[in-house]
């Protein structure tokens, strides 16, 4: 899975469980650092 896919599904995800959103978001985290080599 693309990582702009799974921001969108996260963001959609998100609007109905915020608990669910800030979880992956730390997992967004980790997956921009990794991609930009941080």
């Amino acid at each position: 899975m693309q990582a702009r896919d799974f921001i969108s599904d996260t963001l959609c995800a998100g609007i109905k469980n915020r608990k669910w959103i800030l979880a992956r978001s730390t997992v967004i985290s980790k997956m921009i650092f990794t991609d930009t080599g941080l």
